[in-house]
């Protein structure tokens, strides 16, 4: 990484390259006078050119960046000046490949060190780019911008997954088996229901077992007629299929045990098991109606599945239009691998969802599917993203019946 140092710099030179014009001659002289064919000549002058081009990209977009960063430093007075000279500046690298602009700045125990935490809208709004990660390590704070182009997926055409990931866009995949369970929440409108349609689909491409729950009877419980006795709405079968699952989870690990080639740290997919996937719409709403003996009973459910699912292949898919803390206690939050806030939320929703250090974040967006993503492993914070899209002609009902049958 290149160091920046505070210099008065005020202004990105622009201009012709002249060494690049002078290069090339020396390409062609040396060309003519070794006899070279005239194609190879211009063959090995487009490649001298063109590495020399790139070399030339780089370098201004160094100068972007130092230029950016004195600029952050300057506006936001972050140095000391005492009799016409600087005695305190930041020390800052920064650097950058094809995918990221990273930034790293020393927390040195200035005055400014907690403003330096906390520079991801300032950078975002210097280099127009979205900053999708952002971690301490070893005395600096670290700061990745992202340069490529995010893809929405189109959901109808996937026809194919592996066997551990499900893409949510271009460049983001739900490692499932490394990043258990999840929490979907939105209000009305903001494409839950569709979410949830995609990882349907996705889950029965690698012949995934699937249970739904549905309390509100919505739009969720029409599947009833595919997949039959696994979609439930009534609170006394909505215990019941939980507790059978929690059965199976049981069963399993047992089962493990018994197998030759047990061993330790292997899951169901090291012996031959597929995934089963329980879908919880509207969880909180369930248990703010019912019966508290039976959302009690629920409860203790949903915690064990959580905390014991993963490695016997038993996955929780929870959706809410508000995350109380009193129906998703942190501890069991901070279990769920994959949390998503789809359309605007308070900053209360926030909290609830990805933790009170992210309660001001800003979408500003009103797209059907966007919100933000956190993936442990993968983010380090929540980021935007638009999630899977279904054609105007896609059938989902025909799809999913299909493929079940």
């Amino acid at each position: 990484m290149k160091e920046y140092k505070f210099v008065n710099e005020t202004s990105i030179q622009k201009g012709i390259d002249f060494s690049l014009i002078t290069l090339g001659l020396i390409v062609l002289l040396y060309g003519f006078t070794q006899s070279v064919p005239f194609c190879s000549i211009f063959t090995l002058l487009g490649g001298t050119i063109g590495y020399k081009l790139h070399l030339s990209k780089s370098y201004k977009l160094y100068k972007v960046i130092k230029h950016n960063l004195y600029d952050l430093v300057k506006n936001n007075n972050f140095y000391t000046i005492e009799e016409d000279k600087v005695i305190y500046r930041p020390t800052i690298f920064y650097d950058f490949n094809d995918s990221f602009i990273t930034i790293k700045i020393r927390l040195d125990g200035s005055k400014f060190r907690d403003k330096y935490t906390k520079l991801e809208k300032l950078l975002e709004d210097l280099f127009v780019l979205e900053c999708v990660s952002k971690e301490e390590q070893r005395g600096y704070i670290i700061y990745k911008l992202d340069r490529t182009n995010t893809k929405r997926l189109d959901a109808s055409s996937i026809n194919m997954l592996s066997m551990d990931y499900i893409a949510i866009n271009n460049k983001l995949k739900w490692n499932f088996r490394k990043c258990p369970h999840a929490l979907i929440s939105g209000v009305t409108g903001k494409g839950k229901t569709y979410f949830l349609a995609y990882l349907i689909k996705s889950f029965l491409l690698i012949n995934a077992t699937i249970k739904i729950v549905d309390p509100k009877m919505s739009d969720l419980s029409y599947l009833e007629k595919i997949f039959g006795n696994n979609v439930v709405s009534a609170p006394n079968k909505i215990a019941q299929i939980l507790r059978k699952t929690v059965e199976e989870m049981n069963n399993r690990y047992m089962e493990f045990k018994e197998l030759k080639n047990y061993g330790f740290g292997k899951d169901y997919k090291d012996y031959g098991y597929l995934p089963i996937v329980i879908i919880f719409d509207e969880v909180a709403a369930f248990m703010a109606s019912t019966d508290k003996k039976i959302s009690k009973e629920v409860n203790g459910y949903l915690s064990e599945i959580i905390l014991k699912g993963r490695q016997a292949g038993v996955f929780m898919i929870l959706t809410t239009q508000r995350p109380d803390a009193d129906v998703i206690p942190t501890d069991i939050r901070d279990q769920l691998g994959l949390r998503i806030a789809l359309g605007e939320m308070s900053k209360v929703a926030y909290t609830m969802i990805f933790g009170s250090e992210f309660n001001d974040l800003e979408l500003n967006s009103s797209t059907v599917g966007t919100g933000f993503i956190y993936m442990n492993g993968t983010t380090s914070k929540p980021v935007k993203f638009e999630s899977p899209y279904f054609s105007a002609d896609y059938n989902f009902v025909k799809d999913v019946s299909f493929r079940l049958h």
